[in-house]
């Protein structure tokens, strides 16, 4: 079984994209030189539009809620989980549409608060 090793103190905070397509890749890529210089902010606040390999993205900020906190995680030695970073927000994207109107994580979020309340 995986230990997880959580150390909040001294991680910095990550930027978070969540895009709509798979990526066989895992490893350090420079998401700041080839992604982060298309995006635009659009008028409508927190909402952004950049591309993808040519393919026009809609994007919108969904914050994680207070009571939360995400976990950006690496593999350590013998199986242990090691927070690399931190996040409090994502920036999700769909194609060429609105994201905010069709957004499964942003609505897997709101179940944090339900949750909450129902047991509560």
């Amino acid at each position: 079984m995986s230990k997880l090793f959580i150390e909040l103190s001294k991680k910095p905070e990550a930027r978070i994209h969540l895009l709509p397509c798979a990526l066989d890749f895992e490893g350090p890529t420079k998401v700041s030189h080839y992604f982060e210089t298309t995006i635009d902010k659009k008028a409508e606040k927190d909402t952004f539009t950049a591309s993808f390999r040519g393919k026009p993205l809609e994007g919108h900020i969904v914050s994680i809620p207070k009571s939360h906190i995400g976990l950006v995680l690496k593999k350590g030695e013998e199986g242990q989980l090691i927070t690399r970073s931190t996040f409090s927000e994502v920036t999700s994207w769909k194609w060429d549409q609105n994201p905010k109107s069709c957004d499964n994580f942003a609505s897997s979020l709101d179940w944090i608060d339900i949750a909450s309340a129902i047991h509560n």
